[in-house]
């Protein structure tokens, strides 16, 4: 510090320690020095002294006609892209955790490689794993970068697939640790699909089967539009795990309809590609909105063979699903149910009449006389009717409020078709009937309290015996209605039901 000779005091022209330094930066120089990398313009990047070109290869198929209209031929195109970054050395090695390995091995290396002594590094990367390359490059150099608005990386569902394959590739612990760390707390019903399209496309082996065994246990919660997203072979890999949860083969079996139907071309060419996806075991029911579609693919029992060994199990799962559900038969278009072979859509009436009948039983008390007037009755499966459109009544508007509803065709009585439906009246389980009797049709109920034989009558209807020569009630011709009490008043009205299948 320059001073004078007789006080040794600063000399006054001396500038104080704290005067701004006038180079017009307002005193923060410190960060017009930080180092920083720079795509395919090296004057961003000051005092860089290594190059690394990053290649990307994509691939695009087109299809051409040719002469023959039966023969169609693809051809594939590449498209080759290649990225210059400019970069420091010192950075590259020097980063602490966030160092990069590979290079550091490669410039402390003695051997005269091609990388050092042209100061480039020629990589070839999926274009999946590429896009993130710069993000990989801002992790290291962040704690280089002085610039005051500089945030550090952040990792995402969308980024953090490449960015571990590049952590792995280049040895950047630091970025592997966080990268993984992040994965195992998303990784989730919401993002394991997304997590398997980016490990494939990355070609991250040990995260597509971390995937895979995430999906196959969310798979029950996982959305059907999200699916679509993962190729026929991935998902017959999920559904093979052996941590598959599929609590809900209903849902299941929507999922999958909807997912086969967004691969027309590959159902149509190879619909052995969704073979074991339509096992027993992983598809035991079948929504009765997804019976159709199925019935048609299997129709002729020619692809879907399960592994159960069992003859036509797809046939048979669907035709039991659809009696089953017989009651909410109106989710299933009329057109669809016609689409079907006569004989298939005689099934599904057989499986859904069978059902019918099971339930009237069951709502009755073992020993009931209900029970003894049906073992006179034939079964709804040794009965051959002719009128789809009789097969189902609808009565409404009764004064007697337990005789409205749907009554189905259970069974044959008076050599006339019977139908019944459940009803709990004044807290006793029972059935009412629609029988005919002495050439009048009845709404009758038969308890399971009676002990007498005697039916308790509702309502009586005599048709015109001129028009009605039909086994079935025609209630276009009704010439007289009766209610039996007049607490039963007003009387109902009775329609048929098409059930419009054949």
């Amino acid at each position: 510090m320059p001073s004078t000779a007789s006080t040794g005091k600063p000399a006054p022209w001396f500038l104080d320690d704290h005067e701004e330094y006038a180079n017009g930066s307002g005193g923060d120089n410190t960060r017009a020095s930080a180092f920083r990398w720079s795509a395919n313009c090296p004057e961003e990047a000051k005092h860089s002294d290594y190059t690394i070109e990053i290649t990307t290869t994509n691939s695009t198929t087109s299809t051409a006609s040719s002469s023959n209209k039966d023969y169609d031929k693809h051809q594939e195109k590449r498209t080759t892209t290649t990225t210059t970054y400019y970069v420091h050395k010192s950075v590259l090695i020097f980063a602490g955790d966030r160092k990069s390995e590979y290079f550091e091995r490669m410039f402390d290396t003695t051997l005269s490689v091609k990388e050092n002594t042209e100061s480039v590094s020629k990589i070839e990367l999926a274009h999946a794993v590429a896009v993130a390359f710069p993000i990989m490059l801002d992790f290291i150099y962040f704690p280089f970068d002085m610039h005051p608005e500089k945030k550090d990386i952040e990792v995402s569902t969308s980024n953090a697939v490449p960015l571990r394959v590049l952590s792995n590739y280049f040895g950047i612990r630091g970025l592997h640790q966080l990268v993984n760390t992040f994965i195992n707390l998303d990784l989730s019903v919401n993002t394991c699909i997304e997590y398997m399209v980016n490990a494939e496309a990355c070609s991250d082996v040990k995260l597509i089967s971390s995937a895979t065994e995430a999906c196959a246990v969310f798979f029950d919660d996982v959305e059907s539009n999200a699916l679509l997203s993962l190729s026929p072979e991935r998902v017959q890999q999920v559904v093979s795990v052996a941590s598959f949860n599929s609590m809900n083969g209903e849902r299941f079996s929507v999922k999958i309809m909807n997912y086969m139907k967004a691969y027309p071309e590959l159902l149509s060419k190879h619909p052995d590609a969704f073979q074991s996806i339509l096992c027993c075991k992983k598809m035991p029911s079948i929504d009765i909105s997804a019976c159709v579609f199925f019935l048609l693919l299997d129709v002729d029992d020619k692809v879907y063979k399960c592994t159960c060994k069992k003859s036509r199990c797809l046939y048979d799962r669907c035709i039991t699903s659809y009696g089953d559900k017989w009651s909410v038969h109106s989710s299933v278009k009329d057109d669809q149910l016609k689409s079907l072979p006569i004989e298939v859509q005689n099934d599904l009436l057989s499986a859904a009449l069978s059902s019918a009948r099971v339930m009237t039983k069951q709502i009755v008390p073992r020993g009931s006389q209900v029970l003894m007037r049906q073992k006179t009755l034939k079964t709804c499966k040794d009965i051959q009717f002719n009128n789809a459109a009789k097969r189902e009544i609808s009565v409404s508007g009764a004064g007697f409020r337990a005789a409205n509803g749907i009554y189905v065709l259970s069974g044959v009585y008076n050599e006339h078709p019977s139908y019944e439906k459940g009803a709990v009246i004044e807290g006793i389980e029972c059935v009412i009937s629609i029988v005919n009797l002495d050439n009048c049709w009845w709404i009758s109920r038969l308890d399971a309290n009676e002990q007498d034989g005697e039916d308790i009558d509702y309502y009586r209807f005599v048709c015109d015996d001129e028009v009605d020569d039909d086994i079935y009630p025609c209630f276009d011709s009704i010439v007289a209605s009766v209610a039996e009490k007049d607490e039963y008043l007003p009387l109902p009205g009775i329609t048929f039901i098409d059930w419009a299948i054949f």
